[in-house]
Parts: C-alpha cells; sequence; structure tokens
C-alpha cells in the first residue's frame, strides 16, 4: 500500500521533525507513524491508536 501514497509522503522526510514537538514530545517520530498508517500492517496501524 506504501507505494499508492509514494506521492504523497515524497518530502515527509525533509522536514525536520525532531525540532518540532507534539503533546507528548519532539516529533522526531511523526514521519513513521504516518508511514505506519499508510502501510499494510493491520495490527501495526491498530497499534498506534493505542499510545
Amino acid at each position: 500500500m506504501i507505494n499508492e501514497y509514494e506521492e504523497l509522503l515524497a518530502g515527509l522526510d525533509d522536514v525536520e521533525w525532531a525540532s518540532l514537538s507534539h503533546a507528548y514530545e519532539s516529533a522526531h517520530d511523526v514521519p513513521g507513524h504516518i508511514r505506519t498508517l499508510c502501510g499494510s500492517d493491520d495490527e501495526a496501524r491498530k497499534g498506534l491508536s493505542r499510545k
């Protein structure tokens, strides 16, 4: 499924995520979460909703 989102995810790694923050901490983990949400692993996506 990730291939379907390649264009959408282009430039994702160009952002300095570690210099940003979200409600819990540094936003360094955001690209991984986005990729997980776009991936084909149902269990991994469900795991994100439990965090």
